[in-house]
C-alpha cells in the first residue's frame, strides 16, 4: 500500500527546495547586508550618502546634508533632489521601505538644525533606518509626535531593527521556514 503525502507536507517541502535555490544561487544575500554605497550621492544639497548595516536585513542610510540644505527648511525641491540622489545610490527602496525612508528624509528636512543649544536635532547627518514603519498619514504634527518616525507615537520605539519588516518576502520567507518539520 502506498503511503499519500499531505498537500501540506509537499507546501513544506517547496518552501524548503525554494529557500535552499535561493541561497545557493546568492539571491538571499543582499538581504543580510546593507547595500554597498560608496563615493555616491553629492550634489547641492547632499554631501554625501553612505549605509550601515544594523541587523539581519536591515541598515541605515546615513546622509550627510550641505549648508545649502540646512538653510532650506520644509523645501519640497530640496526633499525631492536629496530623495532622487538616495534612490541612485541604494537600490531596492521600493513600497514600505519606500515609504518609511522618504518620511523619514521630509521629517529631517522639515527642521534641518543640527542642534538647540546642546540638544541635538538631526545630528550632523539624517539617519535614515530601514526598520521603522512608515506613518499612515504623515504630516506635520505627525512627524513631530513620532520624532521623525522613532518613537510610535506613544512614547515607544518604532520598530526593531533585524526583522525586515520594510522588506517585501523577508518576513514571510523566515516564517515559512520555521514552520517546516
Amino acid at each position: 500500500m502506498a503511503t499519500r503525502i499531505s498537500p501540506r507536507h509537499i507546501l513544506s517541502l517547496l518552501v524548503v527546495i525554494l529557500t535552499a535555490v535561493v541561497v545557493a544561487l546568492g539571491l538571499a544575500s543582499t538581504a543580510s547586508a546593507a547595500p554597498s554605497v560608496s563615493g555616491c550621492g553629492a550634489n547641492k544639497y547632499v554631501a554625501g550618502i553612505s549605509t550601515k548595516a544594523v541587523a539581519g536585513p536591515d541598515y541605515k542610510i546615513v546622509l550627510t546634508p550641505t549648508s545649502a540644505a540646512r538653510n532650506a527648511p520644509a523645501n519640497r525641491d530640496v526633499t525631492v533632489s536629496m530623495w532622487h540622489q538616495i534612490q541612485s545610490c541604494v537600490p531596492g527602496l521600493y513600497g514600505q521601505l519606500a515609504d518609511s525612508i522618504w518620511q523619514q528624509l521630509e521629517c529631517h528636512q522639515m527642521i534641518p538644525i543640527e542642534k538647540i543649544g546642546s540638544r541635538e536635532v538631526t545630528g550632523p547627518t539624517y539617519d535614515l533606518e530601514s526598520w521603522r514603519e512608515a506613518l499612515e498619514n504623515p504630516n506635520p504634527a505627525s512627524y513631530v509626535n513620532t520624532h521623525c518616525l522613532n518613537e510610535n507615537g506613544l512614547g515607544a520605539e518604532n520598530g526593531t531593527p533585524g526583522y525586515g519588516n520594510n522588506f517585501p518576502g523577508y518576513s514571510d520567507l523566515a516564517e515559512g521556514t520555521r514552520h517546516v518539520g
